[in-house]
């Protein structure tokens, strides 16, 4: 299929899905579908601004493949907010709503891939209640994700909160509603400290606590069950699609002028020239001090695939 041609007919079809939706789940249905070998559930996180959508936009131009990109942005960022927060929420809702939408898909496309950053501190509950037949783990260097972070504009306003033992309310100042859960900050005494950092610090500090998440859980993942990638070794690497799609047993879409086109069409591309350059002495320490005991831990992972 013409790739632009499939981002139309994508968007034409979860614009219609993104509203409300009144349905009766069937959890038999959805574990027949699991339980049919030709089906297959793909859930792919990431820190956020790592290339997450750009991998599951390739895996969704193949045939019989579709990606579920952060479809319900308010379910997904509460998510982040309770599981990260703690709190003692019955997320079947979420989950249901999720599953409808897999049988929904299961019944069009075999392969499903389910791609969200928002569910990078509930892993476990995601692996209880879907069990998906593969995790797809995506990584970046934290100074290009912190830059990156910082000019989409993230912890622009100061938050409100003065009792540290309490975790933060919703927010008067925040543009979407849905970033009063997706920008989560400290629970602890770090919150006074870390509320007069700056953007640099404070998104340093986002991107250590969703890393430190997500490699706490795929230690606990057998190998034959996930695929971790880093940006670097595989953006714009033709030789890492063949390889791809070999893995994933699909046929060829991309010619290799094609596959480096890609990135020029991928939405939420962010703000050009990025310059980490122009950090100050303040932003820069505050990123090392927030950023360097987990950047140890994920400077040593290797990508699969290349």
């Amino acid at each position: 299929m013409n790739y632009k041609r499939y981002l139309n007919l994508k968007n034409l079809f979860f614009k219609s899905q993104n509203f409300k939706i009144n349905f009766d789940f069937d959890e038999n249905e959805f574990q027949n579908y699991k339980n049919n070998s030709k089906k297959k559930l793909i859930i792919g996180t990431a820190c956020g601004r790592s290339g997450l959508r750009w991998i599951s936009e390739i895996h969704s131009a193949h045939k019989n493949c579709i990606a579920l990109i952060e479809p319900f942005p308010l379910h997904e960022s509460f998510y982040r907010y309770a599981t990260f927060n703690n709190l003692n929420i019955d997320h079947s809702s979420f989950f249901n709503t999720l599953k409808y939408q897999f049988i929904k898909l299961w019944k069009k496309y075999d392969s499903i891939i389910f791609s969200s950053p928002w569910v990078c501190f509930g892993l476990d509950e995601i692996e209880k209640n879907f069990q998906p037949n593969k995790y797809i783990f995506m990584f970046r260097d934290p100074k290009m994700v912190v830059n990156s972070l910082v000019l989409k504009g993230w912890y622009d306003e100061k938050i409100f909160k003065y009792e540290n033992n309490k975790i933060t309310g919703l927010q008067p100042n925040l543009k979407n509603f849905h970033h009063n859960f997706s920008r989560i900050s400290p629970k602890n005494d770090y919150f006074t400290e870390w509320n007069n950092l700056t953007s640099v610090g404070k998104c340093s500090w986002f991107w250590s606590e969703a890393n430190q998440s997500i490699y706490l859980f795929l230690k606990k993942v057998s190998k034959d069950k996930k695929l971790i990638f880093k940006l670097e070794d595989i953006d714009q690497n033709y030789n890492w699609y063949a390889k791809y799609i070999k893995y994933f047993d699909l046929e060829k879409q991309f010619s290799l002028n094609k596959f480096l086109e890609l990135k020029q069409i991928m939405p939420n591309k962010g703000k050009k020239n990025l310059n980490i350059d122009n950090w100050n002495a303040i932003e820069s320490k505050e990123f090392t001090k927030n950023t360097e005991k987990v950047h140890y831990l994920i400077e040593n992972i290797q990508s699969d695939l290349v």
